[in-house]
């Protein structure tokens, strides 16, 4: 861990320690969904530290504030973009997909965490996400 990282995980180590970190900075987290719930999450891990974020969205924003950085278009593209300013020791990772896209099995798989944050039923009552998760990560 370099003195920059040891500055900015000051108070996580104090918690959990190096060893604690270096799995955080491991670790790999897909957020299904690009609203204001995705983008939060999104943030408070990049602010952890964690070592790659996959966003999976679809959504085309109007122009809006993000931490004071006004972001407009493709959502998880302007997402990446103001959360590499927050930490851009982090890998993030974006994909335009929607729920039913193959593309989304393939961004699952690896994955440490599956964070769902959309509005979609379907994944939220229905099997389709179910059957996603255990083709991928079974």
């Amino acid at each position: 861990m370099t003195v920059n990282e040891h500055e900015r995980y000051d108070r996580q180590l104090r918690i959990w320690g190096v060893e604690g970190q270096e799995k955080i900075d491991g670790a790999v987290v897909t957020i299904i969904g690009d609203g204001p719930i995705a983008r939060d999450t999104a943030m408070s891990l990049t602010a952890l530290g964690v070592g790659q974020i996959r966003m999976i969205g679809n959504s085309i924003l109007d122009e809006q504030k993000f931490l004071d950085v006004t972001i407009k278009g493709n959502a998880i593209t302007e997402y990446r973009r103001v959360l590499n300013m927050i930490n851009p020791n982090v890998d993030i990772v974006t994909v335009q997909a929607s729920l039913e896209s193959r593309t989304m099995q393939y961004f699952l798989e690896g994955s440490n965490a599956i964070v769902e944050t959309t509005n979609d039923p379907r994944s939220k009552f229905g099997k389709y996400l179910n059957r996603k998760l255990k083709d991928c990560c079974s």
